[in-house]
């Protein structure tokens, strides 16, 4: 089971070496793919961790777009684990949608850090997403309901999922955007990691239809589900790593309680009572 906490997380991004790489790459090059990215996995670890990339016969064609977001895409997560614990809202979305299309048409376009400004669709798709008049109030009607659940789980995700990527706000990248808020939720509310697997894409894309357009969220729930065995399986060899880490953790966060000195006051109820006794 992949479950680790913001302070968990937070910790392994800033020791080398520590499994978090393992995890954000894992996590990219299958977000990436199902977007079209012809790196490999191998590819997109040189990219993201040397900044340059040696290609062989697994990478394919690699246009600039595909280079740049892929690179990107390494930052952009960077940014959701560092905001982790913050609320989420239009500024942060258009932050991490502006670090992912850096340097790329979109951005050329203006179109980067921002909600949409042409009409777009979802090729294929039986549903329409919403107008460029409509973004905002959709938009900030989503986000208020971000702190507004009693209890986040499974299901309140998918559904939560379903309802961005049919506002579609930005441009493009509304699909990687949305598995970033994926990310952020499940490790908020100590949930296991959701990441969608590209063999589960065609399963992903019905499931996540069928809630748009039913409002029926246990096809998507149940892909969330067979992701998370999947990645159990992916990233089997970190799991040692992450309890190291959550023990360590644990130590740091402990803060045993110190005993009161002889005749030192514990409470300011005791101090009220004493003063009460005194007046008398």
């Amino acid at each position: 089971m992949v479950k680790i906490s913001v302070q968990t997380i937070q910790m392994m991004k800033k020791i080398p070496n520590s499994g978090y790489d393992d995890i954000k790459i894992h996590l990219l090059y299958h977000s990436n793919k199902i977007e079209g990215s012809t790196l490999s996995e191998k590819g997109l670890s040189q990219l993201i961790m040397n900044g340059e990339i040696d290609l062989s016969q697994e990478d394919g064609v690699l246009t600039a777009d595909d280079m740049n977001e892929s690179l990107n895409s390494g930052k952009a997560f960077d940014m959701v684990i560092d905001t982790l614990g913050e609320p989420l809202d239009k500024d942060m979305l258009c932050k991490w949608h502006g670090m992912l299309m850096k340097n790329t048409s979109w951005d050329k376009m203006g179109v980067a850090g921002c909600y949409k400004k042409y009409p777009n669709t979802i090729r294929g798709a039986a549903i329409e997403v919403s107008t460029i008049d409509d973004v905002e109030p959709l938009m900030d009607d989503f986000l208020q309901k971000q702190g507004a659940f009693d209890e986040v789980n499974l299901e309140c995700i998918a559904e939560q999922h379903a309802a961005f990527e049919h506002i579609h706000p930005f441009q493009d990248g509304n699909g990687r955007i949305g598995r970033y808020i994926i990310l952020k939720q499940c490790i908020e509310n100590d949930l296991e990691l959701v990441g969608i697997d590209d063999s589960f894409k065609y399963k992903y894309y019905q499931a996540l239809e069928t809630a748009q357009v039913s409002k029926y969220y246990k096809p998507l729930c149940d892909t969330f589900e067979d992701c998370q065995g999947m990645l159990d399986q992916s990233l089997a060899k970190v799991l040692p790593i992450i309890e190291q880490y959550n023990k360590i953790v644990e130590k740091e966060t402990e803060q045993p309680e110190k005993e009161p000195f002889p005749g030192q006051n514990t409470s300011v109820e005791e101090d009220l009572k004493k003063e009460h006794q005194h007046k008398k």
